[in-house]
């Protein structure tokens, strides 16, 4: 890999105190598996970026080096994990999907390479099709459709998608997504708006892609190193041997290697590409002294891209007004926006169905 031709000039000290340096040096070597061998003080003690990336390259090539790189989960419940994906499974990864894009003569992408997703689509696979990357988080999505040209491939999120359906693309556009299951009525509308492909890819953090489809409603095709285990779990080629992996979902199988997502097993759901868990903004909504019961649920696609709440308060009688104010002043304070409610509806019992079941909102 070529230095690029900046790289010296980019000071790691620029806008950077002691504790920010120390951090970022620590999350780096944490990311690159280098804290086994190197300490981060050497990170540290380097002037530029240009030195950060020799000093990176010389430790993954030394065979005292873990062969993984460490990503982080989201954490929207608080508690992030670190997960480390081995080098073996993240190349058998995307020689399979590559294979998809080996015309592309660039890669458009929203997604940070920090992510996996976009370690696998901005970091790997333009190496191995030997295209360039253009960075397009910083532009809005109009921007960004302006941006294309024939040839690019766009790598982005569901929710990203949903912002660039109803308008049309140049000729010859590829779209890959990831982070969740693009809602088919999203999907349907990016193919017919003239996009060639659409190629949603189904995994996470800890599994790595598992899985892919490019039809509206389609079930998801395990990729070629991927087998089916049980219900709930598969194997993956990993070096010499096959690992299992619990699957994140709830997913109905039509086939020995065919499987439609149903809903997420830990009960997440995607807002702005994050995952938030309903359960846990339910459980900040209930601390407040007026709440008797609520429920969360993420809007169906015609209400909109967030996070609703349904709240019954102790108080019937009470101002509706009054607690609304009231909750929305809380979640500004205890939750990130993508897990703050956007819409609160009020009412005697919430929601069920006949059977006086509460209603499953991931699943409905």
């Amino acid at each position: 890999m070529s230095r690029h031709p900046a790289a010296d000039l980019l000071a790691v000290s620029d806008g950077l105190d002691s504790l920010d340096r120390f951090s970022l040096a620590t999350t780096a070597a944490e990311a690159l598996q280098l804290s086994r061998i190197e300490r981060a003080d050497r990170l540290q003690e380097m002037n530029t970026m240009a030195d950060w990336v020799d000093e990176a390259r010389r430790c993954l090539s030394s065979s005292r080096t873990s062969t993984g790189i460490g990503f982080r989960t989201s954490g929207s419940t608080g508690r992030p994990k670190f997960v480390v994906q081995e080098f073996d499974a993240l190349t058998r990864e995307i020689g399979s999907l590559g294979s998809m894009f080996a015309d592309r003569t660039r890669i458009v992408s929203v997604i940070p390479a920090h992510h996996i997703y976009g370690f696998l689509f901005t970091v790997l696979l333009p190496v191995r099709i030997g295209v360039e990357v253009l960075d397009a988080r910083a532009h809005s999505p109009p921007a960004v459709r302006a941006l294309a040209r024939p040839g690019d491939l766009l790598v982005a999120f569901p929710g990203y998608w949903q912002s660039l359906a109803g308008g049309g693309w140049p000729d010859d556009i590829d779209g890959a997504s990831s982070g969740g299951p693009c809602p088919p009525d999203v999907a349907k509308a990016v193919r017919c708006d003239g996009l060639r492909r659409l190629v949603e890819v189904y995994g996470s953090t800890e599994t790595g892609g598992i899985a892919w489809r490019d039809r509206d409603n389609a079930p998801f095709r395990l990729l070629p190193h991927v087998s089916r285990d049980e219900d709930e779990a598969v194997r993956k080629a990993v070096g010499g041997a096959m690992r299992r992996y619990v699957l994140p979902d709830l997913v109905e199988w039509q086939g020995p290697d065919l499987l439609i997502p149903l809903a997420r097993r830990d009960g997440a759901v995607q807002v702005g590409g994050v995952n938030v868990y309903p359960e846990a903004v339910r459980a900040v909504l209930l601390s407040h002294p007026g709440v008797f019961d609520a429920e969360v649920r993420l809007m169906h696609p015609v209400e909109g891209e967030r996070l609703k709440a349904f709240i019954v308060p102790k108080q019937p009688a009470g101002s509706a007004e009054d607690l609304r104010h009231d909750l929305e002043a809380l979640v500004a304070q205890r939750l990130t926006p993508p897990e703050r409610p956007r819409a609160f509806t009020f009412g005697g019992a919430v929601p069920a169905n006949p059977m006086g079941k509460r209603v499953d909102w991931r699943i409905a």
